[in-house]
């Protein structure tokens, strides 16, 4: 398995096609804004938690899950679940550790 296909292995297209009603221009449109925007929220992610801005934190990653969800990607969701979790108790340790990990 390449590079690629190891990021994107947890993704699975066929619930982004039942949330989209099979619409292939609307799945289109969802995979070129979730490709588009997660970069600069990640990034987000990454210049607040240095700072321990928890609210902004807690925003950003409750956005990216709510974009993963449509992907069924059930273990990155998780992961975000559980970083807003821990960026909204300040517990940074805790978050550094997962976000890298």
């Amino acid at each position: 398995m390449n590079s690629n296909q190891d990021k994107f292995s947890q993704f699975d297209l066929s619930k982004l096609s039942k949330v989209c009603r099979n619409r292939d221009a609307l799945m289109k449109e969802m995979l070129e804004l979730f490709l588009a925007h997660s970069p600069e929220t990640i990034e987000l992610i990454e210049k607040g938690s240095v700072g321990n801005h928890n609210e902004k934190i807690t925003q950003y990653c409750h956005k990216l899950k709510g974009s993963i969800v449509n992907f069924a990607a059930n273990g990155l969701c998780e992961k975000f679940q559980a970083l807003e979790a821990l960026s909204k108790s300040g517990q940074w340790e805790q978050f550094h550790e997962l976000y890298t990990g």
